[in-house]
């Protein structure tokens, strides 16, 4: 189980089910493929999505997860919520126009929580609804959210490479039928059963399970709490290994839901990713770049959020915080649904003040920019004469007009580089969004900081889309959003004025 996001930076809460067979996403927020290689995990490989509620925050990056597939991939499925797929047939014009085309490369199909549940050859995976009664009034149809009771199955058995080479079995596709059970002929005629070459090691009948839930209010805490299948956890027949809490910190400290987590026993490991987390930068290409840069020049590219950090980040539980019985997870943070786990190299993200080994020709530029030369003196090179026009510009006195580059990446986003977005403050009351592709919001982020990135929000005037593609749009409604949120924390009234297609 790997943490992709933890809401505290570029993502909000998105964890990833990792087997030897394929990926599962649960939600999938802005930025989601972007940053699925810091986890060795490709979006080809995630063919199945579990949504906890139907909120922008949890499908706002599907559409790039469809975009980064190619045309022969197997479908991605879905799960849980309604109407996704039919909001994804809506936008497809604007999504796929940088391809040429007006279809996804990739197959959708919508499996919602009317199915009751999924299975394949490596999981179980149960919908349990969870919505308020139906003579409740004050809790729109829109409120339903969805939890996911996961079930591991048996892992399979093993293939012993030493009977592969006895048996005198080629490498290639005959191998893989093998490892489907299936029997297979040799070149030489003769014929190969699986158990001739599986292991004779029985694999371990470990069964874990796991829940992954978001409530957003008192009635989903009790739609849980009175869920058929959850009673014989709350009354202690048997347990669940793992509680994945998505709900916001506010109702994670409600009495109902403190009752219910003390109910499932004390063999449970509670993890929370939400807001709450560490803030922690956990994309290594982002931010080794970034201070690369402010190296150079730190007047151009001032230090990314949270501002300070030193060190590694690491797939263990070093950086992860303790509150009672809850772990707070960080991201990139691995949790092993199975005992005798960590064969696997674990990831690490370097992120310590080290050198960045420029030559020394780049550090005197470097020195240059910074310090600068005798004005009198005639620069006796074109990058000296650079330099000093670079520093004379960037260390001028007036803060605005003032330009931020936002991203600059076409079609989808890169390691190093967002996608179309610049920001324009025209003065302290004043700014203006160019493009808001998609992750805007994060990079707004980790700029600015939460408290300022606020600030900004609320003196955002306007936003302008230069053509209706999903890498200069897809962000807007994240934007809209965080900003309403920011005018009402600061009791002033949030008007959005648009043309009709953006309301239909």
């Amino acid at each position: 189980m790997l943490i992709l996001g933890n809401g505290t930076c570029h993502l909000r809460p998105c964890v990833a089910i990792r087997t030897p067979f394929k990926t599962y996403l649960f939600n999938c927020p802005e930025g989601t493929s972007r940053f699925l290689p810091q986890l060795r995990m490709k979006a080809i490989n995630v063919n199945d999505i579990f949504i906890t509620r139907s909120t922008w925050d949890n499908i706002a990056g599907i559409s790039s997860i469809l975009l980064s597939k190619e045309s022969n991939c197997l479908p991605t499925r879905l799960h849980g919520a309604m109407n996704v797929k039919h909001f994804l047939e809506c936008i497809r014009p604007f999504q796929d126009s940088d391809y040429g085309s007006t279809k996804y490369p990739s197959q959708v199909e919508e499996r919602p929580y009317t199915m009751e549940s999924y299975e394949d050859a490596a999981v179980r995976v149960t919908y349990l609804p969870l919505s308020a009664p139906l003579h409740d009034s004050a809790e729109q149809a829109g409120s339903l959210n969805i939890a996911y009771f996961i079930e591991l199955k048996s892992p399979p058995r093993r293939i012993d490479p030493l009977k592969l080479i006895a048996h005198k079995v080629p490498k290639g596709p005959l191998i893989g039928k093998l490892k489907n059970g299936e029997i297979v002929e040799l070149p030489d005629g003769r014929k190969i059963l699986p158990d001739d070459v599986f292991s004779d090691e029985a694999p371990k009948e470990e069964k874990s399970r796991a829940l992954v839930f978001e409530c957003s209010g008192d009635a989903h805490i009790k739609a849980i709490c009175e869920n058929s299948l959850m009673q014989k956890f709350i009354n202690g027949s048997s347990h669940i290994d793992h509680v994945i809490h998505l709900s916001d910190q506010d109702i994670i400290q409600l009495p109902l839901y403190a009752k219910f987590v003390a109910s499932l026993g004390e063999k449970c490991n509670h993890i929370v990713v939400n807001a709450s987390c560490p803030r922690i930068p956990g994309v290594e290409s982002i931010y080794r770049n970034h201070r690369m840069l402010n190296q150079i020049c730190p007047d151009l590219f001032p230090n990314l959020h949270p501002l300070g950090w030193n060190g590694l980040v690491s797939q263990g539980d070093e950086l992860a915080e303790r509150d009672g019985v809850y772990v707070k997870a960080a991201p990139l943070q691995r949790f092993w649904m199975r005992a005798g786990g960590g064969t696997e190299d674990p990831i690490l993200a370097d992120l310590r003040d080290t050198d960045p080994g420029f030559t020394d020709n780049a550090k005197k530029l470097i020195d240059d920019i910074q310090q600068g030369s005798d004005e009198g003196d005639v620069a006796e090179t074109y990058a000296e004469l650079k330099a000093q026009q670079l520093r004379k510009n960037s260390t001028n006195s007036c803060e605005h007009p003032r330009v931020s580059f936002l991203g600059t990446s076409s079609a989808v986003p890169s390691k190093y580089r967002n996608v179309s977005s610049y920001l324009l403050e025209a003065s302290p009351k004043s700014a203006v969004l160019i493009d808001v592709g998609e992750g805007t919001y994060g990079q707004l982020r980790v700029l600015f900081g939460d408290e300022e990135c606020s600030e900004l929000l609320c003196r955002l005037h306007a936003v302008f889309v230069t053509h209706a593609h999903q890498d200069h749009m897809n962000g807007l409604y994240t934007v809209i959003e965080r900003r309403k949120e920011a005018m009402d924390a600061s009791g002033r009234c949030s008007f959005v004025f648009a043309k009709r297609i953006l309301f239909s």
